[in-house]
């Protein structure tokens, strides 16, 4: 099911939204971290959905305690793992 573009929000309203740089959201979304919910095809404009702000903000926490983007990225699949998973990571520290 297609999105409706206005409900989507430009890369830098949801940078600013979510307190990701758009250069972090450029590379998350190259690394499918946290992929654009559509890319204009004409002009490349990454577009995000409101919905997709949580996820901003828990890949936000969990690099501001160093969790290497692969972690970020096995935890947003598998949120249940996410206790275990930063136990490990503090551990690890």
């Amino acid at each position: 099911m297609e999105q409706k573009t206005e409900l989507l929000l430009p890369i830098g309203r949801f940078s600013r939204l979510s307190g990701l740089s758009v250069k972090a959201l450029r590379h998350y979304d190259a690394i499918a971290l946290l992929p654009a919910a559509r890319v204009d095809e004409d002009t490349g404009y990454r577009l995000y959905s409101p919905d997709q702000l949580r996820a901003a903000g828990a890949i936000a926490r969990l690099r501001a305690v160093d969790v290497p983007l692969e972690e970020c990225k096995e935890i947003l699949a598998d949120p249940g793992s996410a206790e275990r998973r930063l136990a490990e990571h503090r551990t690890r520290l």
